[in-house]
């Protein structure tokens, strides 16, 4: 006899074979040797598993990071079976599961009960594309088939990109141009950066060529030097697209002085800016919950004093060209947008260094510096003799950079030993 099948699908959550007996004899084994009709059928049930089949990532409130990853399966899923637990995230954190659309925000999963899509409410940073694993648990069809474990999908990239921030960038002259840096959220399209898709709010500032321009971040030339104290912006004026095709046609960032990293425990900075008008609570205000302590010492009294997160004590200010140190918590980055001159300038900030002490000092531009008393290095004001050493702190100890062994950079704090005797204007180079 022959059998055939009809409707066959291997994910089906319905039947997935109908046999068909289409002719011959098909005999039970008893002594009466009972016939089955030409034409009967008879159903398979479902033993099929469901699997991944497609994942979509979204920025539904388009600040930058990612909100919402929707997962596409085999077959319809019952809802009961979905479990947060069940499922982690290369980067970001889970926060819930919606599994009928109710609540979400992406355009992809429908208001349907006992569909094939679920959308996880995600927190992740950035928008770079994200894979979704399956570790153990009780998703399953609805004829209870439940998923293989261990099993994993990356999500499609949907989203567009966006800007993410902006800094003055470190390896500026300081004599005809400034160079911003300029960061997206996720890898971009470089051949679709232009420097015309670019603009600055300020009409007396001019955009005149990129820079560098790699993976998530563009470095854009302008025509003259400026200071960020105003918090100028960078804007989209054009259009530009992440490796996926997402193109980016609107937004603005404020240009930062600078973006000073923290690391837990001990840091010896400096801040490239003047903020010795401003209340140190104001100046640090953006890391404030990780900051323990602000230590200041005073050379030419040999005293230190303290700055907690208690109140502004009066005692001193955050100025440029002196060191810091600052213990933290936890990691956090510094923001701020200072000037380090003033718009009409009269003379130069400065810093008086005592003579045969160790003093704390700091870096006085936001662009790096040779450590020398050479033109264009950060120690001009200095001559060889005042120098005994300037030593970096690494984290974990210290590191002579005098003479060029290493940059001064925006943000860092040193020790220096001024060999010479009396005090010494030590003032930007």
């Amino acid at each position: 006899m022959t059998i055939t099948t009809t409707g066959l699908s291997s994910t089906s959550s319905t039947p997935a074979v109908a046999y068909v007996a289409a002719s011959g004899n098909l005999l039970d084994a008893s002594a009466a040797t009972n016939e089955m009709a030409n034409g009967a059928t008879a159903n398979a049930a479902d033993q099929v598993k469901p699997t991944f089949v497609k994942a979509w990532q979204y920025d539904t409130d388009d600040n930058g990071n990612l909100d919402e990853i929707v997962i596409e399966m085999s077959e319809s899923i019952s809802d009961a079976t979905v479990n947060k637990a069940h499922f982690s995230l290369s980067s970001g954190s889970i926060n819930s599961i919606g599994v009928n659309g109710v609540g979400t925000a992406n355009p992809k999963d429908p208001d349907v009960v006992n569909d094939k899509y679920f959308t996880l409410e995600v927190t992740i940073s950035g928008t770079t594309t994200v894979t979704t694993g399956y570790t153990a648990g009780t998703l399953a069809d609805l004829l209870s088939n439940t998923a293989l474990t261990d099993a994993a999908i990356t999500s499609g990239d949907v989203t567009s990109p966006q800007l993410w921030y902006a800094v003055l960038d470190a390896d500026n002259d300081g004599t005809n141009y400034t160079y911003v840096d300029v960061y997206f959220t996720e890898a971009m399209d470089t051949a679709t950066e232009l420097y015309t898709d670019f603009s600055i709010n300020d009409t007396n500032i001019g955009i005149t060529a990129i820079q560098t321009k790699a993976g998530n971040l563009v470095t854009l030339k302008c025509n003259r030097t400026f200071q960020t104290g105003d918090s100028p912006t960078i804007g989209i004026a054009g259009s530009v697209a992440d490796l996926a095709g997402n193109a980016l046609t609107s937004g603005t960032i404020t240009i930062n002085t600078y973006r000073i990293s923290m690391r837990s425990g001990w840091n010896l900075i400096s801040l490239p800016a003047d903020t010795s008008n401003t209340l140190i609570s104001t100046v640090v205000s953006g890391i404030d919950s990780n900051l323990a302590v602000i230590w200041h010492y005073n050379a030419s009294a040999n005293a230190w004093s303290q700055w907690t997160d208690i109140g502004d004590n009066g005692e001193f200010r955050l100025e440029p060209g002196q060191g810091y140190w600052v213990y933290m918590t936890s990691a956090d980055t510094l923001i701020g947008n200072y000037n380090l001159m003033p718009e009409t300038p009269t003379s130069p900030p400065y810093f008086n260094l005592a003579g045969q002490k160790w003093n704390l000092i700091g870096h006085w531009q936001t662009y790096n510096q040779t450590a020398s008393t050479n033109y264009g290095g950060g120690l001009t004001s200095l001559s060889d003799d005042d120098i005994g050493s300037l030593f970096k702190f690494t984290g974990t100890g210290y590191v002579n950079i005098l003479n060029g062994a290493q940059k001064m950079v925006p943000g860092q704090g040193f020790w220096m030993w001024k060999e010479t005797t009396g005090n010494k204007q030590y003032t930007p180079s």
